[in-house]
């Protein structure tokens, strides 16, 4: 008997130790141990060091107006990396006399400065990548407007490549060495990738002018390059056109070609021919795609 009411004791007691065993758990409750912050190695910031060795872009062209009052200069660096340059944090027009900035934009991968001999106006070329604007400063009063073609439209990208990604386009000035440099022996026409590599180039000289001409043009929605090259010597004419775009190699992909021979030795034994269908059918087709908008 006395071992049943022990055990009938003890069962009592055990509910009563648990809810004070719960009670003094919610009086003081364990904290969980949050578990340790491990730092993360230093790693070296490879893209900082690029940055920071590589130049800022400045002002090309006329830095200094013609009358000595003013300079086009640039301030700062962006901390970008484009086509290895950084483009400026600010493009600026200060008064040579007193610092004083009068006029402020931000800075582009390259700008050129281009003033009227009475310094009263500043033409600004200004390019990313593979875009430009031309904006015009009127020094009276700091007011500005940026040009647009005869549509009303912006200077517009081109994408020559298959990709659809805008490609920069170059024109480079050629002088021989010792020439005058007023008068350029030829020009170059580049289109660059995307690493200022040159994809596709051709140019034109200054002897012949007119002999080879490069228009953008835009067909079907797509980009092209025109090429018109009509020659002319000794009284023997070869005219002919192509319409292209480029492949990611840079190799031309015709999209329209055409070519007429004929000449003006009139009355001679050197004459050959002189088609004048041909000649007007071949030259009907560029004055229609000329005479298309956007078409240049």
């Amino acid at each position: 008997m006395k071992k049943l009411l022990g055990i009938l004791a003890l069962l009592l007691l055990l509910p009563a130790c648990r809810q004070a065993g719960i009670a003094k758990l919610q009086e003081n409750p364990v904290e969980a141990e949050a578990p340790e912050e491990t730092e993360a190695p230093e790693e070296t910031d490879a893209y900082a060091e690029l940055i920071a060795s590589m130049p800022v872009a400045g002002v090309e062209g006329e830095a200094i107006s013609p009358d000595g009052r003013f300079e086009v200069r640039v301030q700062g660096a962006s901390g970008e990396y484009v086509s290895g340059v950084q483009p400026p944090e600010f493009l600026q027009i200060a008064g040579r006399k007193n610092g004083e900035v009068l006029w402020q934009d931000q800075g582009w991968l390259s700008q050129t400065a281009l003033w009227s001999l009475e310094s009263g106006f500043l033409a600004l070329g200004r390019t990313a990548r593979s875009w430009c604007s031309i904006t015009h400063i009127k020094t009276k009063n700091w007011t500005s407007w940026d040009f647009v073609l005869p549509d009303g439209s912006s200077i517009p990208e081109y994408a020559f490549l298959p990709d659809g990604e805008p490609e920069s386009i170059e024109l480079g000035t050629i002088w021989y060495p010792g020439h005058i440099k007023e008068l350029p022996d030829y020009y170059e026409l580049r289109v660059m990738d995307k690493e200022n590599r040159v994809l596709w180039e051709d140019d034109a000289g200054i002897a012949h002018a007119g002999q080879n001409s490069l228009y953008a043009l835009l067909l079907d929605g797509e980009d092209y390059l025109l090429q018109y090259v009509p020659s002319m010597g000794q009284g023997y004419g070869s005219y002919q056109y192509r319409i292209f775009s480029l492949d990611s190699a840079g190799e031309p992909v015709i999209y329209r070609e055409n070519h007429v021979d004929f000449d003006i030795n009139f009355g001679s034994p050197l004459h050959e021919s002189f088609d004048i269908p041909e000649i007007a059918a071949f030259c009907g087709r560029p004055m229609d795609i000329w005479a298309k908008p956007r078409s240049w």
